[in-house]
């Protein structure tokens, strides 16, 4: 196993297509080229299909939100390219992958040189559902972790 920070190590991002996101996408795509280290950007693809007793099976069309998925995942590599250029080049993967967000980052976070995500997803509350201290909790990783914010979001305990 490699030690976390290694410069062969990616710095993975979570994106989801929302303003938080994007500031964590920034912030990734800087630091990764700071540090002349891969950046791996990440869509989680959530597909519910139990609701509890008497509502199950997939009530969302899966291949619409695989579609979206890779049209924010394309869109981030492009921004981030734009971004790290400015510092160094640096090599950046995209992908929208199918599983709940916790598992998925939690996955590729393992072997990171560093975790990216938001503080908030794409509804209106906290995306504490995804965000760095649920993955952790869910299961640790060795590798560093970071989650961004805008500077004029208040803190919620």
């Amino acid at each position: 196993m490699r030690t976390p920070g290694s410069p062969n190590q990616p710095v993975v991002v979570g994106v989801d297509g929302s303003e938080q996101s994007r500031i964590a996408l920034r912030w990734a795509a800087e630091y990764a080229a700071h540090h002349h280290s891969p950046l791996q950007i990440i869509y989680a693809i959530d597909v519910p299909v139990d609701y509890g007793p008497g509502l199950s099976g997939p009530l969302f069309d899966a291949e619409r939100l695989r579609s979206h998925g890779e049209s924010v995942v394309a869109a981030s590599k492009t921004e981030a390219a734009e971004i790290a250029a400015s510092t160094a080049e640096i090599a950046i993967s995209a992908a929208a992958v199918t599983g709940s967000p916790v598992t998925v980052l939690r996955e590729h976070g393992d072997t990171a040189r560093l975790l990216v995500v938001g503080s908030r997803g794409l509804g209106a509350l906290p995306a504490r559902w995804w965000s760095v201290s649920t993955v952790r909790r869910a299961a640790p990783t060795p590798s560093p972790s970071r989650s961004m914010r805008p500077p004029d979001e208040e803190r919620i305990s």
